[in-house]
């Protein structure tokens, strides 16, 4: 096993971004998936995006640069923000695509895409509370991402669930599954993570 640390600062300050790696190459033991992701899986193409339009009457947010420019998202399992609609568990799931997929010369993935990609767990917790007159967001306390196979399609399926919240800050996990471009091939589990994630609350 190989591992790295680095740490990431502003100037004058003490500390930062800490981040940990931990490489290692194939080796003897079992296999299994003990995880499965939502069924039936519809289309990418066939769900909504979160670039279409609002209906009639609802106002549109304004667009966020990663949503509008690098990262385009289908929703699987969640509602829309204008959806009125009881919330229940703390689940979503969604189509992901980059705009200009980083895909490597032997038609994988970057695996580093799969990190940003993980990094969009708050949804769940969206979910779960529903419609809120207050804007949030959910920085990172800490955020740890398991590579486990090679992605080879362009679309990839996020879901995740919320674990647990209270005191300001929430639990969260998310698979990462390859479906094939289409979303008809057999899911392959390519990625799992985990996340602790603050509230902060717009004014």
């Amino acid at each position: 096993m190989s591992q790295l640390r680095a740490e990431v600062r502003n100037p004058g300050t003490g500390r930062g971004h800490l981040t940990t790696c931990v490489f290692g190459a194939r080796r003897p033991g079992f296999d299994f998936t003990d995880l499965r992701p939502p069924d039936p899986l519809p289309d990418p193409m066939a769900c909504r995006s979160y670039r279409d339009p609002p209906p009639r009457g609802e106002t549109a947010f304004a667009p966020m640069p990663f949503w509008d420019q690098l990262v385009e998202g289908r929703s699987v399992i969640g509602h829309a923000p204008w959806d009125d609609h009881v919330p229940d568990r703390a689940e979503h799931a969604m189509w992901y695509r980059f705009d200009e997929s980083p895909m490597l010369a032997d038609g994988r993935l970057d695996p580093l895409a799969l990190i940003v990609l993980a990094d969009t767990m708050p949804g769940a917790v969206g979910e779960k509370v529903g419609r809120s007159d207050r804007s949030w967001f959910a920085p990172s306390v800490d955020l740890t991402v398991h590579l486990l196979d090679d992605c080879r399609s362009s679309w990839v399926l996020a879901h995740n669930r919320a674990r647990f919240a209270g005191d300001g800050y929430a639990s969260a996990d998310m698979a990462l599954w390859d479906c094939g471009d289409d979303g008809g091939d057999a899911p392959r589990l390519v990625a799992y993570a985990t996340q602790m994630f603050l509230f902060t609350f717009l004014s």
